[in-house]
């Protein structure tokens, strides 16, 4: 985690393409990305957002929608035990 934490501003996670006929569009590689990461005993909760269209602003905003997320799933990891072993938002 610590060479995460050195790149902040790099992606560590490719995005996905949506599957044809979810309604989601595919976003162009230079889209903006948020990241949050959870660690939890052997695991490693990954959460990756981006806006809709495309949008490189209101990062905040986006991380800000993005943790609360992840933490709600990181409760249904065994051995996760509270939000202070979350590493933060990329």
């Amino acid at each position: 985690m610590l060479a995460l934490a050195r790149n902040a501003d790099d992606p560590q996670v490719v995005g996905l393409v949506p599957p044809a006929g979810s309604g989601l569009r595919h976003l162009p590689d230079g889209s903006g990305k948020a990241q949050h990461f959870i660690i939890a005993v052997h695991n490693i909760l990954i959460g990756t957002a981006q806006w809709s269209d495309g949008r490189t602003r209101d990062f905040d905003t986006l991380a800000g929608q993005l943790s609360p997320l992840c933490v709600s799933v990181a409760r249904n990891i065994p051995g996760w035990t509270d939000s202070a072993q979350s590493s933060g938002t990329a």
